[in-house]
């Protein structure tokens, strides 16, 4: 809650958001975001990563239904999206040339 936030940034709140520096010369983004997230609301990943990709910067979402803030860790929700998380992260990588593209499955 912004409150929160104001308590510990002061003045300074807004500075501190990431949502405030979409501009020229971000690094390419990947968020990966709970679509029920109520400490940082989805539908601010999405305009931040729209004013990015705006200014031609590199910034992707994937959404998740039903996750809440953190919900990525493996304590915090099923299994199948700490994994996802993983994939989806390896694939921004491999795209961007920082890991090799995956050694195709080996025959038998």
């Amino acid at each position: 809650d912004v409150a929160k936030w104001r308590a510990r940034f002061g003045d300074k709140v807004k500075e501190a958001s990431p949502l405030q520096h979409p501009g020229p010369g971000l690094p390419p983004t990947l968020i990966l975001h709970g679509k029920a997230d109520t400490t940082a609301p989805y539908a601010d990943v999405e305009r931040f990563c729209a004013a990015a990709r705006a200014q031609k910067e590199d910034c992707q979402v994937v959404g998740y239904d039903r996750a809440s803030h953190g919900f990525f860790n493996q304590r915090n929700g099923p299994m199948d999206w700490y994994s996802d998380t993983l994939k989806q992260a390896d694939q921004f990588l491999t795209r961007l040339g920082y890991l090799p593209p995956a050694a195709p499955p080996a025959s038998r």
